[in-house]
């Protein structure tokens, strides 16, 4: 009988307890074409400091976008960069998901990702020795798949121009939307404490939660690693000072062509409560 013991490594972040919603929850239909809008944060940066970029994506009626991990077959978006020396852009980073039922090969599935709007975000940094006084042109192409029966491909090519200067100037009028990115992206856990076994390809995590918290369902764990299978069920128990839930590992779905994910010594997600 396999018996392992996971050191859990919770990488992925917790969710905002305001941001709380069941994860099979009701889509947000929209009543127009797929739509993406790419906004910088700053019109001026100074040297050393960064600037976020969003990507909102508007999906049309019935269409999903995928998280980083499908939990099926699917690709999430991404951003091909074109960057002028002395800026690095950093990773691609995700608001909180969904877990949504489809048709997936004839076979009843459940995918993580979004319906309706999604805002994605990255950081870019500037060298501090950026010439004080010149603009430069920042190019790229945000790509996306969206699905409902039919898969299709997106993209939207960008290109904005920031200044380098005295001092970061912010873009006023996006500061609202900046700031609606921000509760919809996960938190920091580092209050929290985790722990992961494994027995039998269940895996038990526990995660014990701040003094003071009161929690209730949903409550739902998303892999970002691929080690969980996302098409089984899973159970939840919440306690006074902790919540334990039982996860099925992934050993891999031939009718949805899931592959098993990659046994690790530790596990990383995002729990939303």
């Amino acid at each position: 009988m396999k018996h392992r013991f996971l050191i859990f490594i919770f990488t992925a972040i917790l969710a905002p307890l305001v941001s709380a919603q069941d994860p099979f929850g009701e889509p947000a239909f929209l009543t127009k074409e797929t739509t993406a809008t790419i906004k910088p944060e700053v019109i001026q940066i100074e040297p050393g400091d960064f600037f976020r970029v969003a990507f909102i994506l508007d999906l049309q009626p019935k269409f999903h976008a995928y998280f980083k991990n499908a939990g099926m077959v699917g690709d999430p978006p991404s951003v091909e960069w074109e960057l002028p020396d002395g800026f690095t852009a950093g990773e691609l980073m995700f608001p909180l998901p969904k877990a949504f039922k489809s048709i997936s090969t004839g076979v009843e599935s459940v995918g993580y990702g979004y319906e309706g709007k999604a805002i994605f975000v990255t950081e870019i940094v500037a060298d501090e020795n950026l010439e004080k006084g010149k603009s430069f042109t920042i190019k790229g192409s945000f790509n996306w798949q969206e699905c409902d029966e039919t898969c299709m491909l997106g993209d939207q090519e960008f290109s904005f121009t920031i200044k380098a200067g005295d001092e970061t100037l912010m873009v006023e009028a996006d500061e609202a939307l900046f700031e609606e990115a921000d509760e919809k992206l996960p938190s920091d856990s580092s209050a929290w404490g985790f722990l992961a076994t494994e027995k039998s390809n269940v895996i038990t995590l526990k995660a014990i939660y701040p003094e003071g918290l009161e929690l209730s369902e949903p409550v739902y764990f998303f892999s970002t690693d691929k080690q969980i299978d996302s098409q089984a069920n899973q159970k939840v128990e919440i306690g006074k000072s902790e919540i334990i839930v039982t996860l099925t590992r992934n050993e891999g779905n031939e009718d949805l062509f899931i592959d098993a994910g990659e046994v690790q010594e530790s596990l990383s997600g995002l729990l939303t409560v």
